[in-house]
């Protein structure tokens, strides 16, 4: 939809001035209305915007037996409350690469060792979520001399 109003689709109407700053706007807003909180494992709670979620979807454990904060991706300081051992934390660092991979071919095998599976050299990109990065790399209009009303 991006690229049908950058190129002046007329399906794509905008009643504002500015859609990239309205945008962004909209996603900030919306980012801090849509908090969630959980406790880590030292029982203190953890607030997270839509968009620290998103930015750590793929970090976020599958493992029910990982602890709460591997659960919800935490990193760096957040991390550090996590009680699991250091076998735990080597298993959840080499799952990066199915985390990653939200689909896996029909026939894939995931019963592999801990060492096996720390050995993979096929790395994965996970796919492209970042909506604010999406709203920050929109590109000027084509024939925009900000005298138009956009959209129109």
């Amino acid at each position: 939809m991006i690229a049908l109003w950058v190129s002046r689709d007329p399906r794509i109407v905008h009643d504002g001035n500015f859609l990239k700053s309205d945008l962004a706007k909209a996603y900030a807003d919306e980012s801090q209305a849509c908090t969630i909180s959980y406790l880590n494992s030292a029982k203190r709670p953890v607030a997270m915007t839509f968009d620290d979620m998103m930015h750590r979807l793929f970090a976020m454990s599958f493992d029910p037996y990982d602890c709460i904060e591997l659960r919800w991706g935490a990193s760096g300081e957040e991390r550090t409350t996590c009680t699991d051992g250091s076998v735990k934390l080597r298993w959840y660092d080499a799952e990066q690469a199915l985390r990653d991979a939200p689909e896996r071919p029909e026939r894939a095998d995931t019963a592999v060792s801990l060492d096996a599976l720390a050995r993979r050299s096929d790395p994965v990109r996970p796919p492209e979520v970042d909506i604010k990065a999406l709203i920050d790399a929109m590109p000027e209009r084509i024939g925009f001399t900000g005298m138009e009303p956009v959209g129109r």
